[in-house]
């Protein structure tokens, strides 16, 4: 990242909107409450696709703080004003047995705000 911490005018590896509209709406909000809106240099159909194109020097994207894994070659830098959530969604059978039911009961108890 360059002093100042813009990338506002650096080439960015952007997902369409087709792909995935909660995920490219939130992220071109959160561009725009940030006062700029990126313009793709790189268009990728998936996340993994998106690191892998910055991981190829190819520009700089926003990606989900999950895909943040261990990659030699990409920095990833949380955003200090973050506001952007995504919603997700688990899907299973409709008879889904004990494990899917199980790790759903989880993922709900972790992305369910505390009461107030």
């Amino acid at each position: 990242m360059r002093p100042g911490g813009s990338l506002a005018a650096d080439p960015w590896v952007w997902l369409p909107r087709r792909i995935s509209p909660d995920y490219h709406d939130a992220m071109a909000a959160m561009c725009r409450a940030a006062g700029f809106s990126p313009v793709p240099a790189h268009r990728a159909r998936s996340v993994t696709s998106q690191i892998a194109m910055v991981e190829c020097g190819l520009g700089v994207t926003v990606v989900p703080a999950g895909a943040a894994a261990a990659r030699p070659a990409v920095r990833f830098r949380p955003l200090r004003h973050t506001t952007a959530t995504i919603t997700l969604t688990a899907m299973t059978r409709s008879t889904p047995g004990a494990l899917p039911e199980h790790l759903t009961t989880i993922a709900t108890r972790l992305t369910t705000p505390p009461a107030t």
